[in-house]
């Protein structure tokens, strides 16, 4: 698989490494924000083809940083990137809102191995057709 640009938004530690211990067994790094405020400076500043966010963050919601992401990437005449959001709640209270913001595909916390790998193949797949 070609290498692509993955960033991980989450606040929760534990889950956060939990994921980049997986990317890692896959020789992936990846780059990591806390909140909606260093994804905005991380996606402002480079060009990510996964992006996995959780959906409850500390200073935004997901569905308001990912409109926020796809506005950046529409500005900037990037290739959208692959976007999943996660969330340890109910996935159907938060589906419609989100796929409306953007997003591609939702998981429920915590994600597991071949999940993340779907994710992988997905963005490369979009990245394929248009990067």
């Amino acid at each position: 698989m070609k290498a692509i640009k993955v960033l991980v938004v989450e606040d929760n530690k534990f889950i956060l490494s939990m994921m980049q211990r997986m990317f890692e067994s896959l020789n992936y790094k990846v780059d990591v924000a806390k909140n909606a405020a260093e994804a905005i400076y991380l996606v402002v500043n480079n060009q990510y083809q996964l992006i996995i966010s959780d959906i409850g963050l500390p200073d935004a919601n997901g569905v308001e940083l990912i409109e926020e992401v796809r506005h950046i990437e529409k500005q900037k005449n990037r290739v959208p990137a692959y976007i999943c959001g996660a969330t340890a709640f109910d996935l159907d209270q938060y589906r419609q809102p989100c796929f409306e913001a953007g997003f591609d595909e939702m998981v429920a916390k915590p994600m597991n191995m071949h999940f993340l790998q779907h994710l992988l193949v997905k963005a490369q797949f979009q990245c394929s057709k248009a990067c």
